[in-house]
């Protein structure tokens, strides 16, 4: 939201993103969207830099799934996205409105509850059915009841805590 209001800042972060996709794989991953039209704005911005510096194929573009909204969205979000990357923590914290760091609501905070679990569902529906890959970061998939239902889903790339790999 903040690059979409900064638009010299954003296409100043998105050349330097460019650029140093020329030397090695990398993907951009879009934080907190709520709606197809921010991901169409960013896409915009991107392909602006990616031609004034000459660069046939600018970086894939992804979106952070980690708000209810962008979850209901994900079918729309799907078909201008590249890829997904599901925020578990916060889609769990945001979709059940509370705060896991706060003593006194925290023990409500239930990252496999089943509503987030169908957000999650969705997602991966979305994807598989525009051919996006969708990954996992989280806490979820760090736990063994988490990674299991994830793997279930269809869920194939996880992001977790170096410690907890061993795991």
């Amino acid at each position: 939201r903040y690059c979409l209001a900064q638009p010299q800042l954003f296409e100043d972060q998105l050349a330097a993103l460019c650029l140093a996709s020329q030397r090695g794989e990398l993907r951009i991953l879009l934080p907190m969207v709520t709606s197809v039209s921010e991901i169409v704005a960013a896409r915009r911005h991107l392909e602006s830099v990616a031609a004034r510096l000459k660069i046939a194929t600018p970086p894939p573009l992804g979106v952070m799934i980690e708000i209810p909204s962008a979850a209901l969205l994900a079918d729309r979000l799907a078909a201008e996205a590249d890829f997904f990357s599901i925020g578990t923590n916060d889609l769990a914290q945001y979709g059940l409105a509370v705060d896991r760091a706060n003593p006194e609501v925290s023990s409500l905070y239930r990252p496999l509850h089943p509503a987030i679990l169908h957000m999650i569902r969705l997602v991966v529906v979305a994807g598989a059915a525009h051919n996006r890959p969708v990954a996992v970061c989280g806490e979820t998939a760090a736990e063994d009841a988490g990674i299991t239902l994830l793997i279930g889903m269809g869920i194939r790339e996880i992001s977790v805590t170096p410690v907890v790999i061993p795991t």
